[in-house]
């Protein structure tokens, strides 16, 4: 459902100026009260390879010229993705953006996304669209992300809230965004195997393709402060949330841990020599 309008914009004459003919610019008004998908499927591919599954995509789009050169996009709607190991509850979005054709930038005012009860929001900016020679900036903030919701991803049961606030930087030359920002949480339990491990006070600053990371790891009787760099690139958060080191091999601290395990098998094999089994 769409109108289009336009009008006639005299050029106006400075003072003492000759007056004469001058054709009227005519500048369009573009409106798009709606536009719908319904129960969209379709399928990415980079490289040859089929990247996401997109299913059931629902879309409500509007439009409308807030100037000649500039246009304002608003839409909401959801999906599902298709794959075994990801996504199976609906994804939510919506957003509000502008387009300006002359410079060729979108800006994006505001966006949400929605997953199961994981919120995030921001804003951003995406320059180059239609040379695609793409170069994009985009906030990602979420308070009380909920680390229990992505328990499929990390492999292990984990508990607690975090808080993210960070920037993707990149570019369609680039394989993935630079990130830069912050993730925090005053306590995260991970249960492995059973026992509980619980990071306390965990802060994550990202600098583009390198993080670090500080937290305190209580794994029963004692505790350990960590601190620590990684490659964002090369992180896996199987093993990240996997800690069956601290588990297995450190029940009260590394050293103590040893000294109570020899402790007990000196206690076992005593106990075989006086019942003689």
């Amino acid at each position: 459902n769409c109108e289009v309008s336009y009008y006639m914009k005299k050029k106006e004459l400075k003072p003492g100026a000759k007056k004469e003919f001058v054709k009227p610019e005519v500048q369009f008004l573009i409106v798009l009260k709606e536009f719908k998908l319904e129960n969209a499927n379709f399928l990415v591919y980079e490289n040859g390879r089929k990247v996401y599954d997109i299913r059931n995509l629902n879309l409500k789009l509007s439009a409308y010229s807030v100037s000649e050169k500039e246009m304002n996009f608003k839409g909401r709607g959801s999906f599902f993705i298709r794959e075994p190991e990801f996504v199976k509850e609906k994804i939510s979005f919506s957003f509000d953006s502008n387009f300006d054709i002359d410079r060729d930038v979108l800006y994006i005012n505001s966006y949400s996304v929605t997953h199961k009860n994981i919120s995030i929001q921001g804003k951003g900016e995406v320059k180059n669209l239609l040379s695609q020679k793409v170069v994009y900036t985009i906030e990602i903030n979420s308070e009380k992300f909920s680390l229990s919701e992505l328990e499929d991803y990390f492999g292990s049961e984990v508990k607690g809230n975090v808080n993210v606030h960070v920037v993707l930087k990149g570019s369609s030359k680039k394989k993935s965004p630079d990130i830069y920002g912050k993730i925090t949480s005053d306590h995260i339990v991970v249960v492995r195997m059973g026992k509980e491990v619980s990071l306390n006070n965990v802060e994550v600053e990202l600098k583009g393709n390198k993080g670090d990371l500080k937290t305190q790891v209580d794994y029963g009787v004692s505790k350990t402060d960590i601190e620590t760099g990684f490659d964002i690139a090369e992180l896996d958060l199987s093993e990240v949330f996997d800690l069956s080191y601290f588990i297995e091999e450190n029940p009260l601290d590394v050293k103590e841990g040893k000294k109570l395990g020899t402790q007990i098998k000196k206690e076992i094999e005593s106990l075989k020599e006086r019942f003689g089994f």
